[in-house]
């Protein structure tokens, strides 16, 4: 009876460390201090991956907190989401385990590899729960025709290839130009479609 409750308590341990790994972040990096009994990890010049390899981060400097379950970003950063072939150049970032939530500041660009697409912003918040990438900040999007929008807000639904945007001001290849209150670009077809503010 012992042994066999000793071998059920050896399970739960294994499967909490299992668990713990995957949220855990994996560093390559030139140094590496951990303080605070391990609850806070200080690593530079290198890259952080994620646990399940989804999240891919290069920058000058990571701090990572166990407890919160946050890893801070800064310093020529970029990141690859590769579920979702995101690629993103800021200079300060919060990655939060708990919310599903990445976020950015500072002078940013996102690339969307499948769509062709750009954005430049100086703050944007990614919700890899939902797939969502929005922004309440004047922001430029340029996509593959020649086509430049600067927008006051967007919010981007990646599994729908949909973004909507706040106060438009397009401009396509040819210089004409267009400016809408509320309007959806979608991503797929390469179209846009004005939506009346209600």
């Amino acid at each position: 009876m012992k042994n066999r409750i000793f071998f059920i308590i050896l399970i739960i341990i294994f499967c909490k460390n299992i668990s713990y790994a995957q949220e855990m972040f994996n560093f390559e990096t030139k140094s590496i201090e951990i303080i605070e009994n391990g609850n806070l990890i200080n690593a530079s010049n290198g890259k952080a991956v994620s646990g399940d390899k989804n999240i891919e981060i290069i920058a000058d400097n990571f701090q990572y907190s166990n407890i919160s379950k946050t890893l801070k970003i800064n310093g020529n950063a970029q990141v690859l989401i590769k579920s979702d072939n995101l690629k993103i150049k800021f200079d300060e970032g919060v990655i939060d385990q708990k919310k599903f939530t990445f976020e950015a500041f500072g002078k940013i660009e996102v690339e969307d590899l499948n769509q062709n697409i750009k954005i430049n912003s100086k703050k944007i918040i990614f919700n890899n729960k939902d797939k969502i990438l929005f922004s309440t900040f004047n922001s430029v999007i340029r996509d593959n025709y020649g086509n430049k929008s600067t927008v006051d807000s967007f919010k981007y639904e990646i599994n729908k290839s949909l973004i909507k945007v706040k106060n438009l001001n397009l401009t396509d290849k040819d210089k004409n130009n267009l400016k809408l209150s509320l309007a959806y670009i979608d991503t797929k077809k390469n179209n846009l479609t004005e939506r009346m503010l209600l």
